[in-house]
């Protein structure tokens, strides 16, 4: 819901926004007109989750940077404007609505007419308040997603909440699970520019992502081959009709996820608890 009422700026994401650090997709997003980079908010956090592959914003990521047609914009996620992969503002704000009639104006305890965009963000900041007031002001930034003090770059805790957005149960062997993903040996000999649109236009950081992206995809091949529309743009990408190889090849060699291999990254989320 929260990322519906940011729906706009959501929308903006460009490439260069994304990147990897440790075992977490990392993620700026745009907070305002005159932060179009997301300078002025840290890096979101977002987790794998090899155990549930419809929930893993990982491997959706993977099958979108294969999926690209050609012609496509480098610089935006969800395109621009004009492009039919620009619609992601219509369908947040759609979705926003749907859910806010479910949920009631009596529930919300105030008429649709008085909400904004931000009222989510606020909300969570005045539940925490009074429901809780032993959280500081830089837990409630974490959770709420709202500057209440100094700029924050980057948190311990930011990896746990990352974990638990990503469906995974705290407390559970899986929530500590490390990501798919590949040895810098295995990464530097694959012809990452054969099979992925627009790779040599990525930023370095973005690439990194790239990387353990497509590896959360062979990791749940299966899975998204059953599963995606026969119309989506994935059954006919280079990687499945010309580069189909790799998937056989590379299965092996996924660290992490649920194959059992040791993890070659740092581990995120160490949890105050």
């Amino acid at each position: 819901i929260a990322t519906c009422g940011r729906g706009e700026r959501v929308a903006r994401v460009q490439m260069q926004f994304i990147s990897w650090y440790a075992d977490c997709l990392t993620v700026q997003i745009p907070t305002s007109k005159s932060d179009q980079e997301g300078l002025m908010s840290y890096a979101k956090l977002c987790s794998a989750n090899p155990y549930d592959p419809a929930c893993c914003l990982v491997t959706a990521l993977g099958v979108e940077f294969l999926s690209r047609p050609d012609n496509s914009c480098a610089r935006f996620l969800f395109g621009n404007a004009e492009e039919e992969r620009g619609y992601m503002v219509n369908q947040m704000q759609t979705a926003l609505k749907y859910v806010l009639n479910i949920v009631g104006e009596k529930n919300l305890g105030a008429t649709f007419d008085r909400l904004c965009g931000h009222f989510l963000k606020k909300t969570g900041i005045a539940f925490m308040r009074s429901n809780h007031e032993c959280i500081s002001a830089d837990s409630r930034e974490l959770r709420a997603d709202h500057k209440v003090g100094p700029y924050n770059h980057r948190s311990d805790q930011d990896g746990v909440v990352g974990r638990v957005l990503a469906f995974l149960k705290p407390g559970s062997v899986e929530f500590a699970c490390a990501p798919p993903h590949f040895h810098p040996d295995v990464v530097a000999a694959l012809p990452w520019a054969s099979f992925v649109p627009h790779y040599d236009q990525y930023s370095p950081g973005t690439q990194l992502a790239i990387h353990a992206c497509v590896a959360s995809v062979i990791h749940n091949f299966e899975f998204v081959t059953g599963n995606l529309s026969k119309s989506h743009a994935f059954h006919g990408c280079r990687f499945v009709k010309t580069h189909s190889k790799w998937v056989t090849l590379l299965q092996p060699h996924v660290l992490g996820g649920r194959s059992g291999f040791k993890s070659v990254m740092e581990q995120t989320g160490k949890s105050l608890i």
